[in-house]
């Protein structure tokens, strides 16, 4: 795990291996964060929050407490997530809907 300045991380968090907490990350009580996840700079997450593994979460977005973020989502930047979020999914608003599936767009990203 890589932890940049300014992150806060209370009682009882896990963070699974190869994860990175960008600069001024706050992650609340009993959430777990998968392994290869990137939190970006500005990230809220509340407590009792589940995000799976290979998750992105953009700059400033906020998940709400009990929200369960399903392996290889992406949550755009500023983002508001209120309910639980799809595999390979991706995200975005205030509150975030579901725009596009995240592999779609990864493979765009690669070609």
């Amino acid at each position: 795990m890589v932890c940049c300045q300014n992150v806060v991380v209370t009682t009882s968090a896990t963070i699974g291996e190869n994860s990175l907490l960008n600069v001024g990350v706050t992650v609340q009580h009993d959430t777990v964060i998968g392994a290869d996840c990137t939190l970006s700079p500005g990230v809220f997450v509340n407590g009792d929050v589940q995000i799976g593994s290979g998750v992105f979460v953009g700059t400033g977005a906020i998940i709400a407490r009990g929200v369960s973020v399903a392996d290889g989502a992406i949550i755009g930047a500023g983002a508001t997530v209120l309910s639980d979020v799809s595999e390979n999914s991706f995200v975005a608003g205030t509150p975030a809907r579901a725009i596009s599936r995240g592999d779609q767009i990864r493979d765009q990203a690669q070609q």
